[in-house]
């Protein structure tokens, strides 16, 4: 007779626990699908969803969630479409397809200029010639605002500013450094 009442009491708790959604959370997580931003065969990323238990053997084989680094491209995170987006809040663009975009594409052929004094002055300059140039650099100014820009010069008094951004805030500032340095290193110039 006990333990037909304690039995009955158990079945008792067991619903009521679960009617009241106690198990249901862990539950629903083990079914929960979650998107993943997939590698493709060529490279790209698509977006596929996977069950939350897979997305470790996903990241291993190097796919990322959107919001997370792009495995193999620094500054650079998936937005919800895993599309690779900067990550940095620096208003200049210092990622390396940005630099190259002025002649700073790491050729050890050409010679680099790296000077580093923090978000008050950084510039990263390489030369490709004794008359061309690319540049990008981070100032502050006397007024105390910082300014950012990428540059380049084809011939003497030919410069070509690509883009300059005088109304830096010192938080886009300090990323703006931190993307210069990333570049400087990654591309051999120093860090």
């Amino acid at each position: 007779m006990k333990s037909t009442l304690r039995r009955c009491v158990l079945a008792v708790l067991v619903v009521g626990v679960v009617a009241s959604g106690w198990l249901v959370p862990a539950v629903a997580w083990a079914n929960s699908k979650v998107d993943v931003c997939h590698r493709t065969g060529n490279g790209g990323y698509h977006t596929i969803s996977v069950a939350s238990q897979a997305v470790q053997a996903h990241r291993r084989h190097g796919d990322a969630l959107p919001g997370e680094a792009v495995p193999g491209q620094p500054g650079f995170v998936f937005d919800a479409a895993c599309t690779a987006v900067p990550a940095s809040s620096c208003p200049c663009d210092f990622s390396l397809a940005g630099l190259a975009a002025v002649g700073i594409d790491g050729n050890p052929a050409h010679t680099f200029s790296w000077i580093n004094n923090g978000p008050d002055f950084a510039q990263l300059i390489q030369f490709s010639s004794e008359v061309s140039f690319g540049g990008a650099g981070l100032q502050r100014l006397s007024s105390g605002s910082y300014h950012c820009r990428l540059d380049f010069q084809t011939a003497p008094g030919n410069k070509t500013v690509v883009q300059e951004i005088f109304t830096v805030s010192p938080a886009d500032a300090q990323a703006c450094h931190l993307d210069l340095v990333e570049a400087a290193c990654a591309l051999g110039a120093g860090c």
